[in-house]
This record gives structure tokens, C-alpha cells and sequence, in this order.
């Protein structure tokens, strides 16, 4: 009868023991589900704010190489290694640049509205 009652009070105090596990982990999840809630809130926020400003545009860029001779004339004649026929020396000339470019920005809230466009040239 004795061994009866302590296994009924060791499986009493284990059931007591795991109810306060139990409930701690139900605390933890509520705690994170709070944050999850207010990183959600704030992200939903960020991305209100960014409808609001629109960028978009376009880039044409440009590729020119060239020859260049010593008196400063594009060289149309043969070239040989780094002379032209006519005995002057000549220089390549490779760049970049944008022919056309333009890039715009719009601000559109309650009310209010902005543009901003802007040419894009390498003159």
C-alpha cells in the first residue's frame, strides 16, 4: 500500500512538473509570436513608405575607338605596326560614354507629387 502511494505521489509531482514546462514554452512562443508581430508591422511599414518614391530610367552607353596621328587627324590610311604610309605616328584612342541616358524619380504620397528627371550625356 505504501508503494502504491509514493508512486501515486511521484506521478502526481512529475505531472505538476511538466504542466510548468509546458506553460514556459507556451510563454516562449506567445513572446515570439509578439516579435515576429512587430518585425512584420514594421516591414509592412518600410514598404508603404517605398510605393510612395518610384526610380526608373534608361542608359544608352557608347563604345568609340579611333586612330589618331601625330598632326591630330583621324588616320584613314593603312596603318603599319604604329605608322601610317605616310610616315606619321599614329595613337589609338578607345573611351566610353553614354550617348543617351536618363533617369527619372517620382514622389507620389496623399496630395502631394514630385518629379525629378534628369539627361544623361557625355556632352
Amino acid at each position: 500500500m505504501e508503494m502504491k502511494l509514493k508512486f501515486k505521489q511521484i506521478v502526481i509531482v512529475l505531472g505538476l512538473l511538466c504542466s510548468t514546462f509546458v506553460s514556459a514554452q507556451e510563454g516562449e512562443k506567445i513572446d515570439t509570436l509578439n516579435v515576429l508581430d512587430q518585425r512584420v508591422t514594421t516591414l509592412e511599414d518600410v514598404v508603404a513608405t517605398s510605393k510612395k518614391l518610384k526610380i526608373s530610367g534608361y542608359l544608352q552607353p557608347q563604345f568609340q575607338s579611333s586612330q589618331i596621328d601625330s598632326l591630330g587627324k583621324a588616320s584613314s590610311d593603312m596603318k603599319v605596326g604604329n605608322t601610317t604610309k605616310a610616315g606619321s605616328e599614329t595613337t589609338d584612342m578607345n573611351r566610353f560614354g553614354i550617348r543617351r541616358g536618363r533617369i527619372k524619380v517620382a514622389y507620389d504620397d496623399a496630395g502631394y507629387q514630385g518629379v525629378l528627371q534628369f539627361d544623361l550625356t557625355d556632352r
